[in-house]
């Protein structure tokens, strides 16, 4: 089944939920009964959606269930973050290329990662004892082995890897990532495991949908996500790429079932892995406001998630920076995201 087919198919899926979204709709709307009927089709629809995101057991196509493009990025991006930060990754890889096959690359284009700007290899080797500087001799030899193995046992274009945009998790994502990176070589089993967490997370988020809005509003949650143009293509295969999304739906489960404060904690963690979340914020804030106006009191539990959204969030830097040698660390992301917002490439592309 080729690329073009399986598009075809999810596009097949997602008018299959709008006619059944309608269908449901008017049917019940009449008093005509059909629950079981449409009980029966969301959830048929909602394992062939399941599948359509796999790509129909295609995985990758010909690269597998494994991304090892992102594994390049985020295995080693949160491994050594506190070495490499968010602006020497593809410095220090380019210097272990050159220290293992001397000549080889010193035409290469190679991003800077902290304004996107591309330069000659070779204008980066005087980097050389600065960057080995920032690890110890263990830590530079292990760093080595990684790269040294991602890039030949998956065979990565590495001339081209050296011109993408770097590590995009947060150090909060980080933390959680170096609890599955920073014990383990790069190696098969180790990456083949971790591919899977993504997944292990969306199985736990959407049974906790299914408890807060019921069976059926679980199907159309997960159908929708799951027909994501590309989704498994871009991010599947890779390491805690939906971090943010689990969080989300916990978060928004949790505040259905009237648990305000660990919905606020899940939120907090959403925001703290991926920052555009606290437009959702934003959003619950205008909501809570309007409650207030509208009874003329500010709710309790409206205040109970607020707080415990500022205090998750405060404990989560502030565990980060520990764990990743300081604050400045999150200095260092937040002149990442505005080399981002200049650049304007995760806008147009994504």
């Amino acid at each position: 089944m080729n690329p073009s087919t399986v598009t075809l198919l999810r596009l097949v899926l997602l008018g299959a939920l709008t006619a059944l979204l309608l269908a449901s709709y008017f049917f019940e709307r009449s008093g005509r009964r059909r629950g079981q009927w449409f009980t029966a089709s969301f959830t048929l629809l909602a394992l062939a959606s399941v599948a359509g995101y796999f790509n129909f057991g295609q995985f990758r196509y010909d690269d597998g269930f494994v991304n090892p493009w992102e594994h390049f990025h985020f295995f080693l991006g949160s491994k050594y973050l506190p070495e490499v930060g968010y602006d020497g990754l593809y410095v220090a890889t380019l210097i272990t290329i050159e220290d293992r096959y001397p000549g080889a690359i010193v035409d290469t284009e190679v991003r800077d990662l902290m304004n996107f700007n591309m330069n000659t290899a070779v204008l980066y080797f005087d980097q050389r004892e600065a960057i080995k500087a920032r690890f110890t001799p263990e830590r530079w030899q292990e760093f080595d082995r990684d790269v040294h193995f991602l890039s030949v046992y998956y065979r990565l274009p590495m001339a081209v890897i050296l011109q993408d945009h770097g590590n995009t998790g947060s150090p909060a994502w980080a933390m959680a990532a170096r609890i599955f990176t920073a014990p383990f070589a790069a190696g098969p089993t180790v990456l083949d495991a971790i591919s899977f967490l993504d997944s292990i997370l969306m199985l736990v988020m959407f049974g906790t949908v299914w408890r807060a809005f019921g069976y059926r509003g679980m199907c159309i949650a997960l159908i929708i996500a799951m027909l994501t143009p590309r989704g498994y293509l871009f991010l599947g295969g890779s390491i805690l790429r939906l971090d943010w999304l689990f969080a989300l739906g916990m978060a928004m489960s949790f505040l259905k079932l009237k648990r305000y404060k660990t919905s606020g904690a899940f939120l907090a963690w959403a925001i703290a892995s991926k920052p555009f979340c606290a437009l959702f914020a934003i959003a619950l804030g205008f909501k809570f406001l309007w409650a207030a106006w509208k009874g003329r009191k500010i709710i309790r539990d409206h205040i109970a998630f607020v707080v415990s959204s500022i205090v998750a969030l405060v404990l989560i830097v502030f565990l980060s920076s520990v764990t990743l040698g300081g604050f400045g660390i999150w200095t260092n992301y937040g002149q990442r995201i505005t080399a981002n917002l200049s650049e304007g490439h995760y806008n147009d592309n994504h």
